[in-house]
């Protein structure tokens, strides 16, 4: 008798922390976690995450053509030897068209608040010092959570809103989708086929990529790509 009262309370113990473990389910109470991260008084700063795409391997299993077939041919990020041929921003013409890519990746709430903005602009003087050790690393740390002032920016290129849609010069879709606590998370691929205006001949350029509103860098929304390249 005593050995089955004593698995009586085992069952009932498993079981118990069985429904302690699925409590907290990604599927669990869905509608009122997406409530929550529509709540007024909750802020949208850090909610949404930009980058650029390095090579195929940075936004994983991408289906092959994905891509455009030349993206982001721009001087290399992190590599501080200035001398180094690799370092050198490449040159193109007026008129020319280059290929960006980068991608968003927020919850849809935060998402649907957002745009999608490349401005095109030169860093203040002061981001680069003749006498530093290695001048493009030094530059390249004050560009973090940087945001180029009216005065900065040579061009913008923006979209309404992030969301899927093929409307020259922008091609952007979703490529993973996942829920966490109940929440719904996307990420976009972001493609600009950008046509080298006028305003910027003769001119080396550094690209912005933001999902702000105004202008600030009020939230991860936001990179540089600094020195990308210039223009004859």
């Amino acid at each position: 008798m005593k050995s089955t009262i004593n698995n009586f309370l085992l069952v009932a113990a498993l079981s118990a922390g069985f429904a302690a473990c699925t409590k907290n389910e990604d599927v669990s109470n869905g509608a009122a976690n997406t409530a929550s991260a529509a709540a007024a008084n909750l802020s949208l700063n850090n909610r949404v995450v930009a980058a650029f795409v390095k090579d195929s391997s940075t936004l994983p299993n991408l289906p092959a053509g994905t891509l455009p077939a030349g993206y982001n041919n721009f001087r290399r990020l992190l590599t501080y030897d200035t001398s180094a041929t690799v370092n050198k921003a490449p040159a193109y013409n007026v008129g020319d068209v280059i290929n960006i890519a980068a991608y968003l990746k927020g919850d849809d709430f935060a998402i649907s608040k957002r745009k999608i903005n490349f401005r095109f602009f030169q860093p203040p003087a002061s981001f680069i010092t003749a006498t530093a050790l290695f001048p493009l690393q030094k530059a390249e740390d004050s560009y973090r959570g940087f945001a180029p002032g009216v005065s900065d920016i040579l061009n913008t290129v923006s979209f309404p809103f992030i969301g899927a849609t093929s409307t020259a010069p922008f091609e952007v879709k979703i490529v993973d989708s996942e829920k966490t606590g109940g929440i719904n998370y996307s990420t976009y691929l972001v493609q600009l086929a950008y046509t080298i205006p006028q305003a910027l001949s003769g001119k080396v350029v550094s690209i912005n990529f933001t999902a702000n509103t105004a202008g600030t860098a009020s939230d991860l929304g936001n990179v540089n790509w600094i020195y990308a390249f210039r223009v004859k």
